[in-house]
């Protein structure tokens, strides 16, 4: 049909970087290893590739949220949203550690 002018497309991709995402683990681990707070302390950051989810893990459900919020910002540096970290709300106790393991939301989960 000539003449006719086709509408433009607004097609919205929210897919996660994953390398984007591991270096803001990366940044994040950095930083706790660093902190006072958490010297002395068993406090790790994973990232799975495989399952695209983080793994958080504290001795406390107190450190567990603050090592979410240091994740969340460093994340957010990386032009990561927070809101595509999918965080449960319920946190697992295990033993004498406590962790969570939040999902990186692709597309709109």
């Amino acid at each position: 049909m000539k003449g006719e002018e086709k509408m433009p497309s607004f097609d919205i991709v929210s897919e996660v970087d994953l390398q984007e995402a591991r270096n803001g683990v990366d940044n994040a681990v950095r930083e706790v290893e660093s902190r006072f707070d958490f010297r002395g302390v068993e406090a790790t950051i994973e990232l799975n590739d495989a399952n695209k989810t983080i793994k958080v893990l504290s001795e406390s459900d107190f450190q567990v949220n603050q090592l979410l919020d240091i994740l969340r910002a460093k994340l957010l540096k990386r032009g990561i949203e927070g809101a595509s970290l999918d965080v449960p709300d319920e946190f697992v106790h295990s033993g004498k550690t406590w962790y969570v393991e939040a999902k990186l939301k692709q597309g709109i989960e």
